[in-house]
């Protein structure tokens, strides 16, 4: 599961690079990595579900505070990231989309 520590001192989505999810896996392994962005509605019904422990969303594609916004208004439970080169690196190309890293 991962700590709520982690998190505390950051803004409600935390800029997360590939050094950073590097750091999760190793930290949380496995890691399921939920990417989404606001304007997806496909996304939007995707993190109103039950996710499971060990999961993160990572907003790719978008603009951090219409993220944030999003993640607030839907009332999301987990550990927010904005995209800082790890859909790239992941070779994500679009949302909603999601990957289990070991």
């Amino acid at each position: 599961m991962l700590a709520s520590a982690l998190f505390a001192a950051a803004t409600l989505c935390a800029p997360l690079t590939p050094a950073g999810l590097r750091q999760l896996v190793a930290a949380h392994s496995p890691l399921k990595v939920v990417f989404f962005a606001s304007w997806c509605g496909e996304c939007k019904e995707s993190l109103s579900k039950p996710q499971p422990a060990g999961t993160i969303a990572v907003a790719a594609f978008d603009e951090p505070e219409a993220a944030e916004a999003a993640v607030r208004k839907l009332g999301v439970k987990l550990p927010c990231y904005v995209d800082q080169g790890v859909a790239e690196e992941l070779k994500v190309k679009s949302v909603p989309n999601e990957r289990m890293l070991p």
